[in-house]
């Protein structure tokens, strides 16, 4: 009983690529907003290399967590209404 897998190494290529490419496009995004706060600004910059590396390879993690801890989520639906109209 022979098994054989045949591994696409094109496709692994265009995943890792497109995996990288979407972290880069949060880190920017990451970047941007964090730049705009002077400790966050301190924090960053201190230790860039540790940022840049943690959010590229742990970027759908971070989404969630960025997603997730907004305050709408708390927000009653009344007070969510008023607030957009």
């Amino acid at each position: 009983m022979n098994i054989i897998y045949e591994i696409d190494i094109d496709l692994i290529k265009h995943v890792a690529i497109y995996y990288l490419l979407a972290g880069l496009v949060f880190l920017f995004a990451v970047l941007h907003l964090g730049f705009k706060d002077p400790n966050e600004k301190a924090d960053i910059a201190s230790s860039l290399g540790v940022v840049v590396m943690t959010i590229i390879a742990f970027w759908p993690y971070n989404l969630i967590c960025l997603v997730f801890s907004w305050p709408v989520w708390t927000m009653r639906v009344g007070d969510l209404f008023k607030r957009h109209k």
